[in-house]
């Protein structure tokens, strides 16, 4: 190798590592809503804004589906087909997505089930399913359905939720998809 190509490949590196310092991923958080009723889901909703927060602070854009709603209602956007609206959300701006599945959450199950019948979305879910869940046979087969897909599937118990190994989870798996993620971003500085 020459001096001219090694230089090039120099500045090739160089500009790779400067925009892993300021790489965001977009990361989206499906679960349970601020009405819901079931105490558990209303202790997994506060998580759930909990989780956004510490991705924020650990450098990621991280947003839950009803405040891109309320930014599009804000816009003027007038959604008539909430689940389009999500699809467009998974598919076009987000690069992680995670989903907190609860047994009494029943439009978060809705959700799911929708997104699991599209492999591009299927890619990006990392799913938590509370461990009441398991037996239940309906998000057993949705289960499947995202670990053959390649998507992630994961457990997680109310001991989880408040003592906050759910957000480790969350943001180390995170951080796994941004590690990865790099690898493919090099043919970019070309």
């Amino acid at each position: 190798m020459d001096e001219k190509e090694k230089n090039i490949i120099d500045g090739i590196l160089k500009r790779y590592q400067e925009s892993i310092k300021k790489q965001s991923l977009k990361v989206l958080i499906f679960g349970p809503g601020k009405n819901n009723t079931d105490s558990y889901a209303k202790i997994c909703y506060e998580k759930r804004l909990k989780i956004k927060e510490i991705l924020i602070q650990n450098n990621y854009s991280a947003l839950l589906p009803e405040e891109a709603f309320e930014m599009a209602k804000v816009n003027g956007v007038i959604i008539e087909n909430t689940t389009i609206f999500e699809k467009s959300l998974i598919n076009d701006e987000s690069d992680i997505v995670f989903f907190i599945v609860l047994p009494n959450c029943k439009g978060v199950s809705h959700e799911l089930s929708h997104f699991t019948a599209i492999p591009s979305i299927v890619k990006k879910l990392n799913c938590f399913f509370a461990s009441e869940y398991e037996n239940y046979w309906t998000e057993n087969d949705i289960r499947d359905i995202i670990d053959v897909g390649h998507g992630s599937v994961n457990m997680f118990c109310k001991a989880d939720v408040e003592i906050c190994n759910l957000t480790g989870k969350i943001l180390e798996i995170a951080d796994k998809v941004k590690r990865f993620s790099r690898y493919f971003q090099y043919e970019r500085y070309n």
